[in-house]
């Protein structure tokens, strides 16, 4: 079994940047004991899947891309600048291979430990809000 993490940044326009986070788990050979299965699901991963840890198994490919707009007209003392972004992610897990994959796609702005996101799956229709305050930036 191999896990591969991976990040790539890039500048794009002015101070606008580019963000892809790849997770993937490949399981080569026999399935693996249900303790060694990955797994995706809920708000860290898609939450538009609201049952925590709802898709797992030997296989796993999950892409978190977003292209991010700091609002640098609006500047507050000690919080700084907003941040607007246009988020993208696809996930899949199975046993033996990956199932279709789903998508979350939507808008999240942040400003400081502040955070606000909206979510759609484009093949079901199904969204969700989230809201969220962070300590660490």
């Amino acid at each position: 079994q191999l896990t591969f993490n991976g990040t790539i940044r890039f500048p794009t326009f002015g101070v606008q940047r580019f963000r892809l986070d790849v997770h993937a788990v490949v399981t080569v050979g026999d399935t693996t004991p249900p303790q060694r299965f990955a797994y995706v699901g809920g708000s860290g991963t898609l939450p538009v899947i609201r049952e925590l840890l709802s898709l797992g198994g030997d296989q796993l490919l999950h892409l978190d891309s977003r292209y991010e707009i700091p609002i640098q007209r609006v500047k507050a003392p000690f919080l700084g600048s907003p941040t607007f972004a246009i988020r993208h992610r696809i996930g899949s897990a199975g046993v033996q291979g990956l199932p279709p994959f789903v998508q979350n796609v939507g808008p999240i702005l942040t400003w400081s430990f502040a955070r606000l996101e909206w979510v759609l799956d484009p093949a079901t229709g199904n969204s969700r809000f989230s809201y969220g305050l962070s300590f660490v930036r």
